[in-house]
C-alpha cells in the first residue's frame, strides 16, 4: 500500500513492485506478511504484523483508491483484481491474456507492459491520479462488478450461457 501526498492510497502485490515503490515512494507501507520464510528471503519488506490482520486489512483496503494486482494463474486476472473491482477501487495490472467481457483498458483498468515492468508503475499511478481519473475508473468498475461479478449476476451469467 502507498499513501499519496494527496490521501490516496495503492495496495501492491508482488515483491519486485514492493520494493519499487518502497524505494521510490518514501511514504509506502508495502510488504510481505512476516512469517518464517519471508523473514529468510526478504527481511528488508516485511509487514508490521499488527497491520496483517483480516480486519486491518479490510479497512485499509476500504480507505485505498488505486489497486494494483499480478494476474492469476494459468494466465487468468488474479483475484485480487475482482476484490478491488468490488470495492470500486481503480486498477494496476499485469498483462491481462485472455478476454473479459466489457472490461477496458484505460476504463476499467491500465495494464503494465510485462509481469516485470514494475518500472512502469509510477507512470500508471500517475495517469490515474491526474485529474482524479481514478475515481471515474472506480466507479467503471463498481458498475462493472455489480453486473459481473455479483452473485446474483454472476449465476444469472452462468445459467444464460448454460441454455444456449
Amino acid at each position: 500500500m502507498y499513501s499519496f501526498d494527496k490521501g490516496n492510497t495503492i495496495f501492491v502485490f508482488g515483491r519486485p513492485k514492493r520494493l519499487y515503490l518502497k524505494k521510490n515512494f518514501k511514504n509506502a507501507t508495502v510488504g510481505l506478511f512476516p512469517d518464517g520464510l519471508s523473514t529468510k528471503l526478504a527481511p528488508d519488506i516485511l509487514l508490521d504484523v499488527k497491520k496483517t490482520s483480516l480486519k486491518r486489512y479490510f479497512e485499509i483496503l476500504r480507505q485505498s483508491d488505486i489497486g494494483i494486482a499480478d494476474d492469476g494463474l494459468k494466465d487468468t486476472p488474479g483475484w485480487k483484481i475482482g476484490e478491488y473491482l468490488l470495492r470500486g477501487k481503480a486498477v494496476v495490472t499485469t498483462p491481462l491474456n485472455i478476454v473479459v467481457e466489457n472490461f477496458q483498458e484505460h476504463t476499467n483498468y491500465e495494464y503494465l507492459s510485462s509481469r516485470s515492468s514494475y518500472i512502469e508503475l509510477p507512470d500508471k499511478i500517475e495517469y490515474l491520479l491526474n485529474d482524479k481519473k481514478y475515481l471515474e475508473v472506480g466507479h467503471n468498475n463498481l458498475q462493472w462488478s455489480a453486473e459481473y461479478l455479483h452473485p446474483k449476476n454472476y449465476i444469472k451469467r452462468i445459467l444464460a450461457v448454460t441454455k444456449k
